[in-house]
């Protein structure tokens, strides 16, 4: 809502404005923030299926540096064509390539072997400090 009163402000007050923008960053919301968290979680996620374990690597500080790029880039172009269609195929392209590399990271991630998620990968994943002396683990195979 705050690009909505700054739209109502530069235009004096003309409620369109408003509509106009609100619509129109509404329509390419996905590709923005929703994009920019995709892209850090394929990336942390496949981290994880890759080694079993939550891990914070270069490849993860490489996905929040993108999307914090791609975020400022679309700040920029937002605020340099105030609200122009300028500004607009702007968003979309940077949108575009947020979503691209959001597309590219899953398609990645999904290469991965996962981890088992089973209660007793779940155990064997858990850091042995914070289990109990002894965690009973029963599968029930008659219970299907």
């Amino acid at each position: 809502m705050g690009y909505g009163v700054v739209a109502l402000i530069d235009s004096q007050g003309d409620p369109g404005a408003v509509q106009q923008v609100l619509l129109i960053r509404g329509l390419l919301s996905p590709l923005g923030h929703a994009a920019w968290t995709g892209i850090i979680c394929a990336v942390l996620w496949g981290q994880r299926a890759k080694f079993g374990r939550i891990a914070f690597n270069l490849k993860v500080i490489g996905a929040f540096c993108l999307a914090v790029f791609l975020h400022t880039a679309w700040n920029i172009v937002s605020l340099l064509g105030s609200f122009t269609s300028v500004a607009y195929i702007g968003m979309a392209v940077v949108g575009g390539i947020s979503l691209g590399a959001l597309l590219l990271l899953y398609r990645q991630a999904r290469r991965i072997p996962a981890v088992p998620v089973g209660l007793e990968g779940l155990i064997a994943l858990a850091p042995q400090e914070l289990l109990p002396e002894a965690v009973p683990v029963v599968i029930d195979s008659s219970a299907d």
